[in-house]
């Protein structure tokens, strides 16, 4: 049987509970983002039906059901790795770090800031992303006013990174971006205009 959830966490919550009406379903593969997982996870537990949440990278996906599981790394192990490389590699004098209000952004954002401060990563100022576009570009104008920022760590999924390098472009900014594997994908390079 397949279901396609629109990406919500309602229609998850709702696809979900038409899979476990269906005697035969022995097992579930899906459900892409970290938010609807969570949604669910609470049916698979209740119905002891296993769920393998391919691409849902939030530790809240599989904390306390023996039911789900997660193909990918954590957000904080990946943002910890992020922040270790910014300090090693890079060596930067100052540091931004911009991320969305998702679970995913969120997610990144607290990994990255507890490895910075273990690892001494200092010098950093941070950006919760606005949700309109116009009001990213003013928030990042006003920042690089008044500081050259050497590297910019993009916690957020690929969408709002493309936009947010177009605009570096635009206004000739070159820092060093560093940022989640959601980033790493020939799309973004090309989409932001880095390929």
């Amino acid at each position: 049987s397949v279901k396609i959830s629109d990406g919500t966490p309602e229609d998850a919550l709702k696809r979900t509970e038409e899979l476990v009406s269906d005697p035969d379903i022995l097992a579930v593969i899906g459900l892409e983002t970290s938010s609807e997982a969570i949604a669910s996870t609470h049916i698979y537990k209740k119905e002891k039906l296993a769920h393998l949440a391919v691409l849902s990278s939030n530790p809240k996906v599989t904390r306390d059901s023996h039911y789900v599981y997660s193909m990918i790394y954590h957000d904080h192990f990946q943002a910890a790795r992020i922040a270790t490389y910014t300090k090693s590699v890079l060596k930067p004098k100052k540091v931004l770090v911009i991320y969305d209000n998702t679970l995913y952004g969120t997610g990144l954002y607290e990994g990255f800031m507890d490895k910075a401060k273990k690892v001494s990563l200092t010098s950093i100022d941070t950006l919760e992303l606005p949700k309109k576009e116009l009001q990213q570009e003013r928030a990042l104008i006003n920042l690089f006013k008044q500081t050259d920022y050497d590297v910019v760590a993009l916690l957020m999924h690929n969408e709002s990174a493309e936009h947010i390098t177009k605009f570096f472009t635009q206004q000739n900014l070159s820092p060093a971006i560093v940022g989640p594997d959601a980033l790493d994908r020939k799309h973004f390079a090309l989409e932001s205009g880095h390929y």
